[in-house]
């Protein structure tokens, strides 16, 4: 220690014992030897710390003499942002003030993941019905759960390509595993690029995490959620799905969520769907009750105050399905007198069980503009948000109108 003292220039203790509780020291490291067979890793590795070691001399030893380096810039100066950034943010937007928990799902969700401690349990529901948004609000405040969250598809984002692929998949989680401490402790420790080495290092963590579960009882829970939007939109070159770890390769103290529509899904592991079969381990997302409902009207900012039998009739109308009341609702902030509440309360289709019914009693009706068809094409396009009076410039006066009036509920503000 006197020798790293002297050569670091830290005579002072304190000075020195800060140093060292901020350095990482690997005592004896030694390159693989010339004469041996070297791996991918092993190869990256010895060309990382060569490009390290060079910037570490360009910077202090360059006419600026740089000497305190931020992880940022280190990364940036590297050009390794990709390496150690996510490919994407697992974060997915729940409103608050409306949110009200559909308690029976609740519940049974709970009561799975008190149940098994490995494999996996599904949560699946029609389109709109609350799966994520249940996934997320009801684990976002557990406490004494180490929670991962992976999610193929997060509304509003920009960027959804991508999402399911293999290899973004692995990097994201391995990422969010190392950044709760989770690493591979095993062979050349070097930050995996390629799906062998993403493969094998998930594994190496998945042991870390039994390993936590049987010393100090740490649960974790990886979701993995949104994944029908992979097949349906996104046409990646290797779907995660692929990727998904065997049942019996999750070891205890390690529990996989999984929400989607449907687990008939082309790349979906058959070894993983006979899995789920057994009994609570695939929970099928129940409606609204009927206060759940109420509770969601009386938040939202109405125009005019609704009676009795108009919050009966709109829990009757959305059935319990979350988006169906969310356009409902939508439709009835927009209303300028009472008369407007009658009319769109009596014109509304009751939800019967799938969202697409409701979209095609809708469209029926729409279609019939052809100007409307033309600019709803045009708009399927964009891939953000857009201003009504920017549409004029495409589209004659009238077409907007029409969607302003008729399909603005569909669209969020």
């Amino acid at each position: 220690m006197e020798i790293i003292k002297r050569e670091a220039d830290l005579p002072d203790e304190k000075d020195f014992l800060d140093f060292v509780g901020a350095s990482f020291l690997h005592f004896g490291y030694q390159f693989p030897k010339q004469d041996q067979p070297a791996d991918r890793r092993a190869i990256r590795r010895e060309k990382d710390v060569d490009q390290v070691a060079r910037l570490i001399a360009k910077l202090g030893g360059g006419e600026q003499r740089i000497i305190h380096v931020t992880r940022a810039d280190l990364l940036r100066f590297l050009n390794w942002e990709s390496r150690f950034e996510f490919r994407f943010k697992h974060e997915f937007p729940v409103d608050e003030t409306l949110y009200q928990p559909i308690i029976q799902t609740v519940e049974e969700l709970e009561a799975s993941i008190n149940q098994f401690k490995s494999g996996y349990i599904a949560l699946i529901g029609t389109p709109g019905s609350g799966k994520s948004t249940t996934l997320t609000q009801t684990l976002r405040y557990r406490k004494g759960l180490r929670i991962i969250r992976y999610y193929a598809y997060v509304p509003n984002s920009p960027w959804q390509e991508g999402r399911g692929e293999a290899i973004s998949f692995l990097h994201d989680l391995h990422l969010a595993l190392q950044r709760h401490g989770i690493y591979v402790r095993t062979g050349i420790k070097s930050q995996p690029e390629s799906l062998e080495e993403l493969r094998e290092a998930l594994t190496s963590q998945l042991g870390e995490l039994h390993e936590n579960w049987r010393k100090d009882k740490i649960f974790t829970l990886i979701i993995v959620d949104g994944l029908d939007h992979i097949e349906r939109e996104q046409s990646p070159e290797r779907s995660l799905l692929k990727e998904l770890p065997s049942p019996e390769n999750i070891p205890e103290g390690v529990l996989l969520i999984l929400g989607s529509q449907t687990l008939v899904l082309n790349d979906f592991p058959e070894r993983i769907r006979h899995h789920l079969d057994q009994s609570g381990r695939t929970i099928v997302l129940q409606p609204l009750p009927r206060q759940a409902v109420l509770n969601i009207i009386s938040a939202s900012a109405l125009p005019f105050a609704l009676s009795h039998d108009q919050h009966e009739k709109i829990n009757f109308l959305s059935n319990g399905h979350p988006l169906a009341l969310r356009y409902l609702l939508a439709n009835l902030i927009n209303v300028s007198d009472e008369n407007d509440i009658k009319d769109i309360l009596n014109s509304t289709e009751p939800y019967k069980g799938h969202i697409e019914e409701n979209y095609r009693i809708y469209w029926d009706k729409l279609q019939r503009h052809e100007e409307l068809k033309e600019l709803l094409a045009l708009l399927c396009r964009l891939r953000g948000p857009f201003n009504p009076e920017d549409l004029l410039k495409w589209v004659p006066e009238p077409a907007v109108k029409l969607l302003v009036t008729q399909a603005k509920h569909f669209f969020r503000p």
